[in-house]
């Protein structure tokens, strides 16, 4: 059972109810303030954090963010050096993303792509029509001419995304949350857009530990959706566990 708060409006609930998939069913039945959309496997609760809740999560962003920079500074050093001495151009990246309340900020990241990067992409989806339609689906390719032997290493091993742990103590970010979106993603969210721009964008998530990069775009809107309705202390420390398993495994994780 999806409970919905009146206030959420019915073209976000119509676009819940499109991407919860054919057997949704809507209950028109309207129980003040609640409406109630029913589909297998997907559970919502639009009850809003409390300010308690909210110091919580942020205190947990800065406790986690602060002792996963003192222990892992060896590591940003090894990779800054890895990324510096073995392709031209800066060492972070700063990718300009969709934040809470639709804010933007820039997102950190050890640079893995080559400095033409753009370049090659354009052409390769001019020339590779599987590619183009790979891109499209994904929003990444397996294959990718832009990223370098150093970046497909720091990738696979999320190595990229610490100096996300800066973002973090910035505010900017969360340690858990939905992916930090592009600019150019957000129309394919639609109305579902504003539900999860609720929460601040995470170093990881649900997309992260649920396939990541196998995971068709639809998929991921569906546990952004998912995890901005149903945010819980328990649940972000769940998942936090699972991507430190997911680093250390040796696996298909996804990340590439």
């Amino acid at each position: 059972m999806i409970v919905l708060d009146h206030s959420v409006g019915w073209p976000k609930i119509e676009d819940l109810h499109r991407l919860a998939g054919e057997e949704a069913v809507l209950d028109l039945t309207v129980d003040p303030p609640a409406i109630h959309l029913r589909s297998q496997g997907f559970t919502l609760n639009e009850e809003a954090p409390s300010p308690g809740q909210l110091r919580m999560v942020r205190a947990f962003d800065l406790l986690g963010a602060s002792i996963g920079l003192a222990i892992l500074s060896p590591l940003f050093v090894l990779t800054a050096l890895m990324v510096g001495l073995t392709s031209r151009g800066g060492v972070i990246y700063r990718s300009d993303r969709i934040g809470q309340s639709s804010g933007r900020f820039a997102a950190l990241k050890f640079r893995s792509m080559t400095r033409d990067a753009e370049a090659r992409l354009e052409g390769l989806l001019d020339s590779d029509p599987n590619a183009r339609q790979e891109y499209e689906r994904f929003h990444k390719l397996r294959a990718d001419p832009r990223v370098t032997r150093v970046g497909r290493f720091i990738r696979r091993t999320s190595l990229d995304e610490l100096p996300q742990l800066l973002n973090v103590l910035r505010g900017e970010m969360s340690l858990v949350g939905p992916r930090p979106n592009l600019l150019t993603e957000v129309e394919r969210f639609g109305p579902a857009i504003d539900t999860v721009l609720r929460v601040k964008p995470g170093l990881t998530g649900l997309w992260q530990v649920n396939g990541r990069s196998n995971l068709g775009f639809d998929e991921r809107i569906m546990l952004d959706i998912d995890y901005a309705l149903n945010r819980t202390l328990g649940g972000d420390l769940k998942i936090c566990l699972r991507t430190v398993a997911q680093m250390l495994s040796t696996g298909d994780n996804g990340a590439y």
